[in-house]
């Protein structure tokens, strides 16, 4: 009978292969930890490029958003300048046409009276 030393223990055959079988086991339960953590890894790379990805085109549509604002408010500043310049005119016109309107009844008074 085949006797093995263990950090001073003595081991039998049986305890020995039994320690074998369990060492193997623990092994092999280290391995498939391993290869998950690798797998979950390998995930969680992917989810940070795909996530990255997906902030660089919302980072690029809110750019570009941010220029179309720019040009619309740039627009709107326009549009009022035009807006006070055609309402002064037409106050401008208003004003012009009932200065104008006395002048009329007038010039027809006038003709009016030359024709009988």
């Amino acid at each position: 009978m085949m006797m093995m030393m263990m950090r001073g223990c003595i081991l039998s055959p049986h305890q020995a292969s039994h320690l074998e079988t369990e060492t193997e086991e623990y092994e092999e339960k280290e391995q498939q930890l391993v290869n998950d953590v690798v797998k979950e890894l390998r995930d969680a790379n992917h989810q940070m490029s795909t996530l990255a990805e997906e902030l660089a085109r919302k980072t690029d549509d809110a750019s570009r958003q941010q220029e179309e604002i720019t040009h619309l408010l740039s627009q709107i500043v326009d549009l009022q300048k035009k807006s006070k310049s055609v309402s002064g005119l037409a106050s401008n016109i208003s004003g012009c046409l009932s200065r104008s309107r006395p002048m009329d009844t007038f010039q027809v008074a006038f003709l009016t009276v030359q024709l009988c």
